[in-house]
């Protein structure tokens, strides 16, 4: 564990001359990174329940934070982007994902589209051709 022996007045400058340039998508963006590196720990370490896995990363992220909810804040997290009650990092939203669809040059229609309604790979089912 990294302990900082920086004094506290001069942590505030740090946090702000690092967040105060930060567009809130920026900002958004490292929490999820953060998170996506709780998940991976938790993984290897054999911690992370079968309910926290998808087949997109935001999918992925929704389903950790469904688990540990989302005022949880991981402790690797640096201070400059944490978040808490007053600054909250709100559960990603369900999206959409674009589908691929591969077209042979002789084939007349489109194959049956992809069901995406799970955010579970297991559930996932795939349209194989």
């Amino acid at each position: 564990m990294l302990v900082c022996k920086v004094p506290f007045c001069c942590k505030v400058l740090i946090q702000k001359k690092i967040q105060g340039g930060l567009t809130g998508f920026l900002r958004q963006e490292f929490r999820e990174l953060e998170i996506l590196d709780d998940i991976t720990r938790l993984r290897y370490l054999g911690e992370l329940p079968p309910s926290v896995s998808a087949v997109t990363r935001t999918a992925l992220i929704r389903s950790y934070q469904l688990w540990k909810g989302t005022e949880h804040v991981p402790k690797t997290v640096h201070p400059s982007i944490e978040w808490s009650k007053h600054d909250l990092m709100n559960l990603v939203d369900k999206s959409e994902d674009a589908s691929w669809q591969l077209l042979a040059k002789n084939q007349t229609r489109l194959p049956q589209p992809l069901d995406r309604s799970s955010d579970n790979p297991r559930k996932c089912k795939l349209a194989v051709m």
